[in-house]
């Protein structure tokens, strides 16, 4: 049971290290832009779209249908792509959207304040 429980601890902490070091190597602001496809580079305009009156619903009427964390304070939905190393998380607080996070594994985290 302990060696066990030191393996779940071990792989544990792997998996948050590896997590760290790919989100670090990502590229940000303006260079996030760089690493965008041309068809991430259109769904980015989409994304501007949002603004901080906009519900789920009508975020999901211009992203498409949620991935998932409906009806949470942060619904989550893929890229373009449908790759689930690439998602975009909306951010509610008070029935408004305060941030706007896309995140491409290995790639870029994009931010935006609508």
């Amino acid at each position: 049971m302990r060696k066990t429980r030191n393996i779940n601890s071990i792989s544990m902490a792997f998996v948050l290290l590896l997590t760290s070091l790919t989100l670090f190597a990502c590229a940000t602001g303006d260079n996030a832009l760089d690493k965008m496809s041309t068809e991430e580079k259109a769904f980015l305009e989409k994304i501007k779209m949002i603004t901080p009156e906009m519900t789920e619903s009508d975020v999901a009427n211009l992203l498409g249908p949620v991935y998932r964390g409906s009806g949470t304070a942060r619904p989550v939905w893929l890229s373009p792509t449908n790759n689930r190393f690439s998602q975009i998380a909306v951010y509610f607080a008070d029935g408004r959207i305060f941030n706007v996070r896309w995140i491409k594994l290995g790639s870029f985290v994009w931010e935006y304040m609508p």
